[in-house]
């Protein structure tokens, strides 16, 4: 027994090393300089920066605000605004240990866990295969290989979630060693590791899923599982769920209020990302890669697919007879027949999930899927990319294959056989360095990975640590490959931003017409917000577009008395002061009103208005600073005569008294709100408007027209005194 269990270790002992100095020198030959780990990360400067923030906001709010996961400093005035990101808190809590010991080093803490990643995928798959199909230690040791060395996780070095892929794998093997064995503390584990793999990664979530589906459909088709509150492996189960649940709760709750997470992708996002048959066939390794087409890449290598093809052609034959199963103490260990069965399953679901809901061909769509159901799931919904379940089908053959493997032990050149699939596995696995020759033999001229050591701006952000820590600001231009470098900047600065990145994007990001800054909706959002800094970016703008962007600043001080003015001028950063509120802020009822008691806009008489629908209606007002604010209403109609006569005004409890004045629009309604009615901060300010009744056009004999008007509005003006 005791020898049993050396041999064991010594496996485990085995993958590890193996698994360290494969990913050390694959990482090598894609280009990163190792004498730099400390310094300059794996990866690029677009999602690697994104998401070793990411990772650090997570640590910051793991060690000073545990009660808080849903805090950052991107999109300064969004609720629980960590929402929008992978919020990676199970790579987090892996990483607290490690950053303590480095130092605080974020950059070596982020290196050592993508190496991490190809060490720990490869033990725990090691761990999984030796479970499922009682495999000797080199089938076992070369089938997790591929697992953790497959071509598509190379296409993901900058997608650290993605990487992580030893969560699902742990969740798998404490899913079959749960079912297997009567001990809880199975259960436990599998809770725990799908909590892991739930706060780390919903792609990883969704492939847990799916395993965990197929393989409890072939259970209970098996009749191997008992549906009963006495079941033993359902009380397992049980014990597992509530474990998770307990775990997830405090970093994931704060997602649920935010609408544009609980939104997800639109569909057409979705079909965007999905991939077609032909990405089955397309490489990403030295060998094959003809494009840079990374994302789009889903081929698995010439041996891992003839190797699983050998696992399930041989499926009958096996070396551990019936299956150990007792449904009374609620064991099931699974026939090696049967794990052939379920993981190849497993790969054919997953390679029908990667199309996504609609299956295209040649970049146009042809027809929808079965698939499209599962966009209706709650979750679902929130997986973009669908070619990333090719990570489940990597598992499924690496389980087959190494079924294949196990058999040909003991026949005839089996080590020729195992070094010939050894070599080529490294042939066509080998990262892409950035040359597309597709010779092994060629180094890299271009390297793909380019050490970029963290240098940028230095003199901008010492200057900003001297500031007030909690004033917001805002970098420029947005919508560029800038946000990442801002995001990642945040390491190295107190100061919270309106800026920022991640998985979701809040509704104003895209809907703000930014490249007009600074018009006047664009200063008036950064006003509501209470941004006190801009950071003009220059070396991230054209000589025109700076040319442009001075002379709207300059046409926007002209026309409001004053504005933006430059307080530092650091090499390509320009920082600006930005005022309190000096423009007035108007609102044209073309939109819908924020607030209550209002029809949509209609067009009469070539004007659009704003009927109010009720006798009491609510405008909800944006007023940042605690201050006196005109306030302008332009009147264009009312339903019947005198009515205007009865209107009052209010904020909140405080009664509003206003005059009325002739304009060249309609009956133009003036008032002051003072500043002790004014909500400030983040907190909108309701002026209500309230007339005696409402009548429809029927009401007055006017028509068919049953809906209730009062008043019609065309614009309002708020200027701040």
């Amino acid at each position: 027994m005791q020898s049993f269990k050396m041999r064991d270790h010594a496996g485990s002992l085995a993958i590890i090393v193996v698994a360290a100095v494969l990913a050390l020198g694959a990482l090598t030959w894609a280009g990163f300089d190792f004498r730099l780990v400390s310094q300059a990360y794996i990866g690029d400067r677009g999602d690697t920066l994104l998401n070793s923030w990411t990772i650090s906001q997570a640590l910051d709010n793991l060690r000073f605000r545990p009660l808080d996961p849903g805090y950052s400093r991107i999109f300064y005035g969004e609720p629980a605004s960590f929402a929008y990101t992978i919020a990676p808190y199970g790579i987090a809590l892996l990483l607290l240990p490690v950053y303590a010991l480095t130092g605080g080093n974020l950059v070596l803490s982020y290196n050592l866990y993508i190496v991490a990643t190809f060490v720990l995928s490869a033990w725990i798959g090691f761990l999984l295969i030796r479970h499922l199909l009682n495999a000797r230690t080199i089938p076992a040791m070369i089938a997790a290989l591929m697992i953790a060395f497959a071509q598509r996780r190379f296409a993901h070095l900058t997608h650290v979630e993605t990487l992580s892929l030893h969560f699902l794998l742990l969740t798998v093997y404490c899913l079959h060693r749960t079912l297997s064995s009567r001990r809880i503390g199975w259960a436990v584990g599998l809770g725990i590791a799908a909590a892991f793999t739930l706060v780390t990664s919903g792609y990883l979530t969704m492939m847990a899923v799916v395993i965990s589906v197929v393989i409890v459909i072939f259970l209970l088709r098996w009749q191997l599982l008992l549906i009963s509150p006495t079941s033993p492996v359902l009380r397992r189960l049980a014990i597992a769920s509530i474990v998770a649940g307990i775990c997830v709760a405090p970093f994931s709750l704060y997602r649920i209020g935010n609408a544009t997470f609980r939104y997800g992708y639109s569909m057409d996002e979705i079909v965007g990302y999905a991939i077609s048959p032909q990405s089955w066939v397309v490489g990403n390794s030295q060998l094959y890669t003809r494009s840079n087409l990374n994302m789009e890449s889903a081929f698995l290598g010439f041996t891992p697919l003839l190797l699983a093809l050998l696992g399930w052609w041989w499926r009958r034959q096996s070396e551990d007879g019936a299956a150990a199963n007792n449904l009374e103490t609620g064991t099931i260990r699974l026939t090696t027949q049967q794990v052939i069965v379920i993981y190849a399953c497993v790969t054919v679901v997953a390679y029908l999930l990667t199309l996504g809901p609609i299956f295209k061909w040649d970049g146009k769509e042809v027809m929808p899927l079965p698939t499209m159901l599962l966009y209706q799931l709650p979750g679902y919904a929130l997986m973009r990319a669908p070619g990333r379940f090719i990570h489940v089908a990597v598992i499924g053959t690496a389980i087959l294959s190494a079924h294949a493997l196990n058999r040909l032990h003991g026949k005839r050149f089996y080590g020729s056989l195992i070094v010939l699939v050894i070599g080529a596995l490294v042939a066509e696995l080998l990262p892409w360095n950035g040359v597309y020759e597709n010779r092994i033999s060629r180094t890299s001229s271009s390297s793909r990975l380019i050490a970029y050591p963290f240098t940028t701006n230095d003199d901008v952000y010492a200057w900003l640590r001297e500031q007030d820590q909690t004033a917001p600001i805002m970098h420029y231009p947005l919508h560029t490959d800038g946000e990442y470098q801002y995001a990642a900047d945040l390491s190295r600065h107190p100061q919270p931003m309106l800026n920022g990145w991640g998985s979701f994007l809040p509704e104003w990001y895209y809907g703000y017409g930014w490249e007009r800054f600074p018009s006047l909706g664009t200063m008036n959002f950064i006003w509501k917000r209470g941004i006190r800094f801009l950071l003009v970016h220059r070396e991230l703008l054209s000589d025109k577009e700076d040319a442009d962007l001075q002379k709207r600043i300059a046409v926007f001080n002209a026309s409001n008395g004053g504005g933006l003015t430059v307080v530092q001028q650091f090499k390509t950063v320009t920082v600006y002061q930005i005022p309190e509120q000096i423009a007035p802020m108007e609102f044209a009822f073309d939109q819908g009103v924020p607030g209550n008691g209002w029809q949509a806009p209609v067009l009469a008489n070539g004007r659009i208005l704003t009927w109010m629908n009720s006798p009491t209606a609510t405008i909800e007002l944006d007023l940042a600073q605690k201050r006196d604010y005109e306030v302008t209403l332009v009147v264009v109609d009312e339903a019947e005569a005198g009515l205007l006569d009865t209107l009052t005004l209010n904020v909140g409890d405080t009664p509003i008294s206003f005059t009325r004045a002739r304009s060249d629009d309609g009956e133009a309604i003036h008032a002051v709100i003072p500043a002790a009615a004014v909500s400030g901060g983040r907190s909108v300010t309701p002026l209500t408007l309230h007339i005696d009744h409402v009548r429809s056009p029927a009401d007055l004999g006017q028509g068919d027209d049953r809906t209730p008007r009062g008043l019609a509005f065309t614009r309002l003006v708020v200027t701040p005194k």
